[in-house]
């Protein structure tokens, strides 16, 4: 949850036998607002949700009313992702270490071929496959929250595609789906460079979420394009 002056939400487990009568600590009329940052963040979120499932033995969906992904989920395929991943890892190579520019390159190659190929090719689901089929499986999110998806054009780490092809995905199987394209700002600082647009949309899709409670229906299932 990562709303200005938002409570956070801290799930702890102690060990021992779980006491059912302190599961439900939140009142029916409060609501949770989860917001993942890139694919590693998408990643621990997905695992944070499994781990809460198995350790509350509740299988049952996260119960949550607005789900975020700033910058994520990127793409899976060795095709499309190599020439992406390889320059941003090369260049983050290059920044840390003093490595001359082709070995930076060619180390950069080899680790996204053994992160994102190998995997594929042993017959197992690269880390970006299992989080874009994480996101839309509806025994870990509800299909009756909404989700906005955050991204930009100018990301060079995260296709804009990826994000609005799974988008897509997720419309199709019954969530309620927003868009927001910053268009100029760089991977993850979209917050940073349109901090008021950034909000702004933000809030608009809460209060989307809101009009639900009050018994506003959702009709019109179509993705919808944030134009703040």
């Amino acid at each position: 949850m990562c709303l200005p002056a938002a409570r956070l939400l801290l799930l702890q487990h102690s060990g021992g036998q779980h006491d059912k009568s302190q599961s439900a600590r939140q009142p029916p009329e409060e609501k949770i607002l989860l917001h993942a940052f890139s694919n590693g963040g998408m990643l621990n979120l997905i695992a944070t949700i499994e781990a809460y499932q198995t350790l509350t033995a509740n299988k049952a969906p996260f119960p949550h009313s607005l789900l975020i992904l700033d910058s994520t989920p990127g793409g899976h395929l060795l095709s499309t992702e190599l020439h992406r991943l390889s320059r941003v890892v090369a260049a983050g190579l290059k920044s840390t270490l003093p490595l001359p520019g082709f070995l930076a390159s060619a180390l950069s190659l080899l680790l996204v071929v053994c992160v994102v190929g190998i995997p594929t090719l042993l017959g197992f689901e690269n880390s970006a496959s299992l989080g874009r089929r994480g996101l839309n499986n509806p025994e870990l999110f509800a299909t009756s929250s909404d989700r906005l998806y955050i991204y930009s054009k100018a990301d060079e780490l995260i296709g804009w595609v990826n994000v609005e092809r799974h988008a897509v995905e997720a419309e199709d199987r019954g969530w309620y789906v927003h868009l927001k394209d910053f268009q100029d700002s760089p991977h993850s600082q979209h917050m940073r460079v349109h901090p008021e647009q950034y909000w702004s949309v933000v809030e608009k899709s809460w209060k989307t979420v809101v009009l639900s409670w009050l018994g506003n229906n959702k009709v019109d299932r179509t993705i919808r394009k944030c134009s703040l």
